[in-house]
């Protein structure tokens, strides 16, 4: 028996035992589409809906022009007439339809995409009022199904509730619901600061789209998040740096800090002190004691021998930055990677940049360095927090240090900041 298959839910393919179809002429494309999800038509009905602006003769002409050729390229009778004025699809072939698996089945991970994706007839008024209309139902059975499904979701199962909530802001990034239910989710497992920044992204979103706030309940299950994280912020919550005899309050508002960042507070720190009494290894220890899977932690140490050197102190950020967006095939743009190249040809997915004019090199270095660095940062700070430990700042060169104030002046939520300096000045 001959397999027919059709994919709907995106941009539409056909394949007949394997090997894909391609029809010469979208009406008769829009008829085959048509029957596979309304099953029967009468030959009028087909006619008024491709051919309306024809005459009833013409129509029905180019009805059985549409069917002959549907004919023809499938080699095999893929609509029949069991009744003279009736078109259906034979029931002797097998049709595997993922519209059917997808409404019968409610399995959303088959939604690709829009409704026949792209696809447009002209001069078919009907059909494109059909086609409409049945986009807007697919696309809200699918979100009805996301959201069913992230409410059936035991509590524990964060990555696909997370992967629910993803595909359902794609298609509707204001609905207050979804966010609400990944917040539960997120205070269930007890990932309060991820529940707050759904929370400042949703508040963000409805401010900038519609000039409102998220309502009642959403706000009060955010008060709820922000009481439990600060109730979390306690001594017992890096235990393993508490054992730095003496500096437990320091341990203790680093710890403050970084929860207010998690939470999308902007972060910068400066440690400072004298020389010697251990500010690189309290942070050190207070940054290793950080859960891997909250956020990535770039390190740089400055050096005096170093300083001459303008952007210096960025090299080992630039090269960690580099391992992470190798390691998870981070897609990013290459005008940022090839910009960077200038400066930090370590950087390995770019490629070398043409000469620079040595009258405009720096000016332009420091434009196109800072601009992408930005760029970058903020992109994959959208993905994870980025926190950026710069040791000795007092070391550091010019270029380095402007870069770095640029940067803290960004205040961006996504990026923390966390620095040590030694309080007495260099002659």
């Amino acid at each position: 028996m001959s397999v027919i298959r059709m994919s709907l839910l995106q941009t539409p393919q056909i394949t007949h035992d394997d090997a894909p179809i391609t029809l010469p002429f979208r009406k008769a494309e829009g008829l085959l589409y048509y029957l596979a999800v309304k099953k029967t038509i009468s030959r009028e009905q087909a006619a008024a809906l491709l051919w309306s602006s024809n005459d009833e003769a013409t129509a029905k002409k180019n009805l059985r022009h549409a069917l002959y050729t549907i004919k023809k390229i499938f080699q095999t009778e893929v609509v029949i007439s069991p009744q003279k004025q009736l078109l259906t699809l034979n029931p002797e072939i097998t049709f595997i339809i993922d519209y059917e698996e997808f409404l019968s089945q409610k399995k959303y991970e088959l939604y690709n995409g829009d409704f026949l994706q792209g696809f447009y007839i002209k001069s078919a008024d009907e059909f494109e009022e059909w086609l409409g209309m049945e986009r807007i139902s697919a696309r809200d059975a699918y979100l009805r199904m996301l959201y069913e499904h992230m409410l059936q979701l035991d509590q524990q199962n964060v990555t696909e509730a997370e992967i629910c909530f993803r595909r359902y802001l794609k298609e509707d990034a204001l609905d207050e619901r979804i966010y609400y239910s990944m917040m539960q989710i997120y205070q269930e497992n007890k990932l309060y600061h991820k529940g707050i920044k759904v929370y400042e992204s949703l508040s963000s979103l409805l401010n900038t789209e519609l000039r409102i706030s998220p309502g009642k309940k959403t706000a009060s299950l955010y008060r709820e998040l922000l009481n439990a994280w600060t109730e979390e912020t306690t001594e017992d919550t890096f235990p393993e740096v508490l054992d730095i005899t003496g500096r437990e309050q320091e341990v203790l508002l680093l710890a403050q800090y970084y929860h207010a960042f998690l939470a999308g507070r902007p972060t910068s720190i400066l440690v400072s002190g004298e020389n010697g009494i251990g500010k690189t290894h309290l942070v050190s220890h207070f940054l290793d004691s950080l859960k891997e899977d909250n956020c990535l932690i770039l390190r740089s140490f400055c050096f005096l021998q170093d300083s001459s050197f303008p952007y210096e102190s960025w090299n080992n950020i630039i090269m960690q930055l580099d391992k992470y967006i190798s390691s998870r095939n981070t897609e990013l743009p290459r005008r940022y990677l090839h910009s960077l190249s200038c400066l930090f040809p370590m950087l390995g997915t770019s490629d070398p940049m043409t000469h620079i004019p040595e009258d405009v090199e720096i000016s332009y270095n420091y434009r196109a360095v800072r601009n992408s660095i930005i760029k970058l940062l903020t992109l994959i700070g959208a993905e994870i927090p980025i926190i950026i430990f710069f040791d000795n700042i007092h070391d550091m060169d010019i270029c380095s240090l402007e870069l770095l104030t640029s940067l803290i002046a960004e205040r961006s939520p996504n990026i923390m900041f966390l620095c040590t300096h030694l309080d007495i000045l260099k002659p």
